[in-house]
C-alpha cells in the first residue's frame, strides 16, 4: 500500500476515529505511530507470510553479514514503518 492509498482509504472515515491493529500474537489491540522512513526489500512475488512478506533492512547488518547488507541495499526502496 502506497501513502496516497492509504490516505484514501482513511478518508472514508472521520478524522477524530482511533486507528488500530491487532496486539501481538493477535492478542488485543494496539495504537499506530509513525516509526519513520526505512529500507525495505519488497517481495510483491512471495506469498503472505504471517511473520511478514517483505524484509527490512537493518544497519546492523552492516557489521555482522556486510556482504548480505551490500546485496539488500541494491534491492531496497524507502518505505514509512507505522508501528504499534
Amino acid at each position: 500500500m502506497t501513502v496516497k492509498e492509504l490516505i484514501e482509504a482513511l478518508q472514508q472515515y472521520p478524522g477524530d476515529m482511533r486507528v488500530v491493529t491487532p496486539g501481538f500474537d493477535e492478542g488485543g489491540i494496539g495504537d499506530i505511530a509513525v516509526s519513520g522512513v526505512i529500507k525495505v526489500v519488497f517481495h510483491d512475488d512471495q506469498d503472505k507470510h504471517p511473520c511478514g512478506q517483505h524484509e527490512e533492512i537493518e544497519d546492523y547488518w552492516q557489521d555482522y553479514a556486510p556482504d548480505k547488507y551490500k546485496e539488500a541495499m541494491k534491492k531496497a526502496t524507502d518505505a514509512l514503518k507505522l508501528n504499534f
